[in-house]
């Protein structure tokens, strides 16, 4: 970043971000990724949410349904939002899953580990194409995915995803939240 490189760097958009904005100078992380995921998506520690350790896919639970998610709030405040990547914060109910957490699309998979190219996870297939918030029985498994590389793929649905928000007449005057 510009203001940590002495200018040697030039992130203009970057640097007008931090004028304007504020930035987060610290960063803490748990030990285990549901714990950490679950805590950003909600702002709250573990010890509140319950999640303090990884879920495993067999596990009945994941992030409180009464708790908000940071994709809730700003949704609700005219955000555009979308996920791609590991969700990992429960899926045992559709009520769990990305899109019923505020997200109007995800991409990727619910689990904790998958084949980066198979996207198996104990011999299941686990890559999503949800799109439409609640979407539910309508989610569909991403299978044209099967055999490319998930870093490859998350990068080419999150081209797709700033492109198409930037040209699209509907949402280009909205804010984004790309998780």
């Amino acid at each position: 970043m510009q203001w940590k490189s002495d200018g040697q760097i030039k992130t203009p958009t970057m640097q007008k971000y931090k004028d304007e904005g504020q930035v987060l100078e610290y960063y803490y992380a748990q030990c285990v990724c549901s714990a950490t995921r679950t805590s950003i998506l909600s702002s709250r520690y573990p010890l509140h949410t319950g999640i303090n350790n990884w879920i495993p896919n067999q596990d009945s639970y994941g992030l409180p349904l009464k708790d908000k998610t940071i994709a809730d709030l700003l949704l609700q405040n005219g955000y555009e939002t979308h996920a791609i990547g590991k969700w990992h914060a429960g899926f045992y109910k559709w009520s769990f899953t990305p899109t019923y957490r505020g997200f109007k699309s995800f991409y990727g998979y619910y689990g904790g580990g998958e084949d980066y190219f198979t996207h198996k996870a104990g011999g299941y297939f686990d890559f999503h194409d949800d799109k439409g918030i609640n979407c539910s029985e309508y989610c569909n498994p991403a299978t044209e995915a099967y055999g490319t590389y998930s870093a490859q793929a998350f990068t080419t649905r999150a081209e797709e995803i700033i492109t198409n928000h930037s040209t699209n007449s509907d949402t280009k005057n909205k804010p984004l939240f790309l998780y």
